[in-house]
């Protein structure tokens, strides 16, 4: 594989993402909240062929803009709907996200360069883990990285850089760039100009004050951006009025201010996940950060990319609701600084320094103990389950997934990546070590996928999904009480006759902020269809429903009980 990357590294590292990204898309069920969340406004768009606005119980849905939407509806018009069709958008944006990342890596510095940016980037954790899910975040990286890039070389241009001379006019460069900004408001909302300007902020403030773009370029820039957005933001503002964007102002509010949905966390939260979410990038990125000789667009894209990465760090550090991948628009530039470091190591022909042998082999044997230890644990289970006093976390390791011991493989691989990267380093074969380490990582993390996260799905959720798949097809109605979930929409499909006419519920008209009230109307009313609950066992939604005389007990299932309350 490393001969056939330099001789054809662009292709080569096409192929790695469609082996590597492609296969077993479909092998899990989706995961709530996001996964599922996405996939159903999607699905719902088909259902009701109203490609123009979200829903999410055929209810207004303000929470995303549509243009990720509109990629899963494609895959689920070709592939019907499902979890590798929901995947799928994802899938093909990492392909083109190491294709692009190696080519301007090319451009930029050098084919070494690119195909070392590329390969950090395939072979991190966390990155190469979200091009196999269904969220949004793969795809607004990509369209805000690609803004950035833009706008730099626009600077670049206008600055007369030598060593890096665009045949585009800057006009060009600055309408593209703008282009891809309003492209990513419409994936995921304002977010994108928030990063977007505070890192030109922080660049032009380290740049003391210099402009490197004027206010006549910057209102071009933003004109160019509402262009991309009104093709949505324009016709649906016409149609249905400013309700979009007044509740998903609100929406984003309450995100910044509250954790919302329980998603908290402490304020270096996000530091934390980088670093180890991005291993073994995140090793190799601690030498660049601060410059080490670079000159000319090198230089100049170091400091865009350490003002990119920290930004965004900083800024999800002041949101108070922390989850994962709000901070995933770090990995592009960390995975830069990453391949910065290695390829001056690689041209110095320089050893692995203390400092970063312990730190890589300490954090693979963390990992890798972590990751294997889980199948050992997973298969002796009724061990453990007494010393767990949850009612509903025992339900959930009752569940037998087939846990078989291979999935150890996945842990192993991430120990022996490491370990033969500096033993194949030390003998002076510095690109192929680079190559086994990253590669090495991802195929691990593709067995991790394919043998461990189904059988981790088995435990947590699988009970409850399979218990709606049951219900595909009814004309019932469904509801789970004393939690959230989307899973009953997408594995039921259930349709727009199933949801509880709006006349009986008249407070909820119009939003889908109070979905989760429904449970305590089918509860009380009497229902024209029958009427099916899911709740937690030992939860105070199960009580709720054992105090209910009209609702009768189905079963439980590994942590979930099953009611029905039948129609009149």
């Amino acid at each position: 594989m490393m001969e056939f990357l330099k001789v054809r590294p662009g292709l080569s590292l096409a192929i790695l993402g469609a082996v590597l990204f492609i296969p077993f898309l479909g092998s899990v069920h989706l995961f709530d909240w996001d996964e599922i969340n996405f996939a159903e406004v999607s699905r719902e768009m088909i259902v009701l062929q109203d490609y123009t606005r979200a829903f999410i119980n055929f209810l207004p849905f303000w929470e995303k803009p549509p243009l990720f939407f509109w990629l899963q509806v494609v895959g689920m018009k070709v592939f019907g709907v499902g979890e590798f069709a929901a995947r799928l958008p994802n899938a093909i944006t990492g392909i083109i996200t190491l294709f692009l990342l190696f080519d301007i890596g090319k451009r930029l510095v050098g084919k070494t360069f690119g195909v070392l940016w590329a390969l950090a980037y395939l072979g991190s954790i966390l990155p190469n883990f979200y091009f196999q899910s269904g969220i949004i975040d793969p795809v607004f990286n990509l369209l805000i990285f690609l803004s950035l890039y833009f706008l730099i070389r626009f600077s670049w241009k206008k600055g007369a850089i030598v060593q890096f001379d665009s045949r585009v006019h800057w006009v060009g460069l600055i309408v593209i760039s703008g282009v891809f900004a309003g492209l990513a408001v419409l994936t995921k909302g304002p977010a994108a100009l928030a990063i977007l300007f505070l890192t030109m902020f922080v660049y032009w403030v380290l740049k003391r004050f210099k402009w490197f773009i004027n206010p006549i370029e910057f209102l071009l820039f933003l004109f160019a951006a509402l262009l991309a957005t009104s093709i949505w933001y324009g016709p649906e503002t016409i149609k249905n009025g400013p309700w979009f964007i007044s509740e998903f102002v609100e929406y984003n509010i309450r995100l910044f201010s509250t954790e919302d949905s329980g998603h908290g966390g402490f304020p270096g939260y996000h530091f934390v996940v980088v670093f180890f979410g991005c291993f073994p990038a995140s090793i190799f990125m601690l030498f660049s950060l601060r410059s080490n000789g670079e000159e000319g667009q090198v230089k100049d894209l170091r400091l865009w990319m350490v003002i990119l990465m920290l930004s965004v760090l900083g800024l999800f550090s002041v949101v108070q609701s922390k989850i994962v991948h709000y901070s995933s628009m770090t990995y592009i530039p960390l995975t830069f600084l990453a391949a910065l470091t290695l390829d001056r190591w690689i041209k110095n022909s320089k050893p692995i320094t203390g400092l970063s042998r312990g730190l890589l082999i300490s954090i693979a044997v963390f990992l890798g103990v972590v990751l294997i230890s889980i199948p050992i644990l997973a298969m002796n289970l009724d061990l453990i389950i007494p010393m767990v006093d949850d009612a509903f976390a025992q339900g959930n390791m009752e569940a037998d997934p087939g846990w078989t011991g291979l999935e150890t493989l996945g842990g192993l691989g991430i120990i022996l990546s490491v370990i033969f990267f500096l033993r194949t380093w030390k003998r002076g074969r510095r690109m192929l070590a680079t190559g086994i380490l990253f590669i090495g990582m991802a195929i691990s993390i593709k067995l991790i996928v394919a043998l461990s996260v189904k059988k981790i799905e088995g435990h947590s959720q699988a009970a409850a999904i399979e218990f709606f798949q049951t219900l595909k097809g009814k004309d019932v109605f469904i509801q789970p009480v004393g939690y959230k979930t989307y899973a009953h929409y997408f594995y039921s499909e259930i349709k727009p006759s199933q949801r509880p006419r709006i006349e009986l519920f008249p407070e909820i008209e119009g939003t889908n902020q109070k979905l989760w009230a429904w449970e305590d109307h089918l509860l009380t009313t009497q229902m024209e269809k029958d009427c099916y609950f899911v709740s937690k066992v030992s939860s105070d939604g199960e009580k709720k429903l054992k105090a209910n005389p009209e609702v009768k007990f189905l079963y439980e299932k590994n942590g979930f009980v099953f009611f029905k309350k039948d129609a009149p």
